[in-house]
């Protein structure tokens, strides 16, 4: 909060706009098709060159899971999203980027608010991200012939854009004797739409290998608390 400046707060007492901090708006939005061909690698999705980092909401498909993967960065800027899809399929989703807000809208009319750096705060043509719910979810870790997930409900609204934050992934190992070899499944946690008032949250494969030298162990990566965000539309 700002010592000296403007200070906006909510009925309940919360800070909506001050002349310090920099709201988050939407920078670019859109819909992409996420293909997974098999190798593991993602999809790349070009965002807008810039050193502010972004922060990725989506509408999941109701066929597959989908998740973001990585964020990609060359020199300073962030310049693209790496997203996965269940192995060997294809996935529509549409999406928006927020970032803090980085240019002027074009509306002539209206409210600015710059901090002393002259960025821009707030500015009353942007749109800005709207937090529904905070969800706080721990996945137990999948088998090879167990899929692991939770379903969240939200009847208050209606096909919100979803931000996941999970760096989870693992690495199942399933021998097999003949051919005497390592069966290898990569995963990730990712979303996949239920009905407009619902979403799954949970594993899904994204890779799938051998290795002869049976030298795997069965399980291992990261399993970590994962945070479910809901967005207003």
């Amino acid at each position: 909060m700002s010592d000296y400046g403007l200070i906006i707060k909510n009925s309940n007492n919360e800070i909506q706009i001050d002349s310090k901090y920099r709201n988050l708006s939407i920078d670019q939005s859109g819909s992409v098709t996420i293909t997974n061909s098999g190798n593991g690698s993602p999809s790349d999705l070009d965002i807008i060159d810039s050193s502010l980092p972004p922060l990725f909401a989506w509408r999941p498909s109701t066929a597959y899971f989908t998740a973001m993967f990585d964020i990609v960065k060359s020199g300073s800027s962030y310049c693209k999203l790496g997203l996965m899809a269940e192995y060997k399929t294809s996935a529509a989703i549409t999406y928006k980027i927020y970032r803090e807000n980085r240019i002027a809208s074009t509306d002539i009319y209206g409210l600015r608010i710059y901090n002393t750096s002259n960025q821009l705060c707030f500015d009353s043509g942007k749109t800005y991200l709207k937090i529904h719910s905070v969800h706080d979810l721990s996945l137990g870790l999948p088998t090879p012939t167990n899929e692991v997930y939770q379903n969240i409900t939200h009847a208050d609204v209606v096909n919100p854009y979803y931000i996941l934050s999970s760096n989870n992934s693992v690495l199942l190992g399933q021998y097999l004797h003949n051919p005497p070899v390592w069966a290898l499944r990569g995963l990730l946690v990712g979303l996949k739409k239920i009905s407009t008032t619902a979403v799954r949250v949970g594993w899904f494969q994204v890779y799938n290998g051998w290795n002869g030298s049976a030298s795997y162990k069965d399980l291992f990566g990261i399993n970590d608390p994962v945070k479910l965000v809901i967005c207003y539309p």
